[in-house]
């Protein structure tokens, strides 16, 4: 697996490929892959994967060459298209963490609320039940009859 620079290399490769390409894209469709072609996107991979150089005297080593450098060049943008699939999974799966952790916040806030509430009901509660023992503990003392 590729480290992090390469896929980053591999990504600038392409960005200016298809940056070159948009700037030529006003011939045909043809002349574009040719400019593609040419960029050399197999010396940007592994060197067990670059094609090997062909013999430039037989016509179907030279057209093997040319399949297995669009072959390079596919191989780069499954990579590049990995690698930016992989930032927008880890992306995705950050904000996850981040909606789960808001969302067990919440449920905790929510779980104090009824704990407080409960709290506030308790309290009520004993408020009202010292008020009434207040209320029929009083005693009335005339003050004149002392």
């Amino acid at each position: 697996m590729k480290n992090d620079s390469e896929n980053e290399i591999c990504e600038n490769i392409l960005q200016e490929s298809i940056d070159k390409s948009a700037a030529g894209s006003t011939g045909s469709r043809e002349s574009s892959d040719t400019g593609a072609k040419s960029l050399g996107f197999h010396l940007f991979i592994e060197s067990q994967l670059q094609p090997i150089p062909p013999d430039r005297t037989s016509e179907e080593s030279i057209k093997i060459y040319e399949e297995h450098k669009e072959m390079a060049r596919e191989y780069l943008e499954i990579q590049t298209e990995m690698a930016y699939l992989s930032r927008y999974l880890k992306k995705l799966e950050d904000k996850l963490n981040s909606t789960e952790q808001q969302r067990q916040q919440i449920q905790q806030l929510v779980n104090e609320k009824e704990s407080l509430e409960q709290l506030q009901q308790n309290l009520t509660k004993q408020l009202e039940l010292l008020q009434r023992q207040r209320q029929n503990d009083w005693t009335y003392v005339n003050s004149q009859d002392s």
